[in-house]
């Protein structure tokens, strides 16, 4: 998923995966898209449709949380993700 949204979505500037540490069983996907129009065109793609299909297989839906933010502060370096 992760090597599709780079190589296709060139309004993904940002997509990250990470596991707890605590409890590998906790996943959270980090995402910054360029506009809205970016984010639309993420959940339109093939992939996406393909990760949708397998979603329930792979996760438990009942703990699944999806949340936008607004930046308010902060950076990333180049290289860090």
């Amino acid at each position: 998923m992760v090597a599709s949204v780079q190589a296709q979505e060139p309004g993904a500037l940002a997509y990250l995966c990470h596991r707890s540490l605590d409890d590998p069983s906790q996943i959270l996907f980090v995402e910054v898209y360029a506009d809205d129009a970016a984010l639309r065109a993420h959940g339109q793609t093939p992939h996406m449709g393909e990760f949708r299909a397998g979603f329930a297989q792979l996760f438990d839906v009942s703990q699944v949380k999806i949340e936008r933010l607004e930046r308010v502060a902060g950076f990333a370096r180049p290289g860090a993700g």
